[in-house]
């Protein structure tokens, strides 16, 4: 992979080295980038600045409310492989094409 600026290759090199300079001074949890850091403090600060206009309710990230805006519009943009289902999340419908693989991965100790 190439880049532009020794500055994003030292960022990109991170991912190699497991590098993780930047720690949360709140709960201490690290990241290998600034802009990581900056995101997940705003879970210790309360501020969401992305608000729902349908339902007000709040968000830390701007992709959280798009994700969210899909249940308002109805948009399901992801569909079951093995069935007619569609789903709004890519998560949801994960979940559900185990139902069609018998795959379960959890056991009760």
């Amino acid at each position: 992979k190439k880049f532009g600026q020794t500055s994003t290759l030292e960022k990109h090199f991170r991912i190699h080295t497991g590098e993780k300079p930047y720690s949360c001074e709140v709960c201490e949890m690290k990241f290998s980038r600034m802009e990581s850091l900056k995101r997940h403090s705003k879970i210790h600060s309360g501020d969401k600045p992305y608000s729902c206009q349908m339902c007000e309710k709040t968000f830390t990230q701007n992709n959280h409310l798009k994700k969210h805006l899909k249940i308002h519009s109805g948009e399901k943009s992801y569909s079951c492989k093995f069935c007619e289902m569609k789903f709004s999340r890519m998560e949801s419908m994960k979940r559900h094409s185990k139902i069609h693989s018998g795959d379960k991965p959890y056991s009760c100790q």
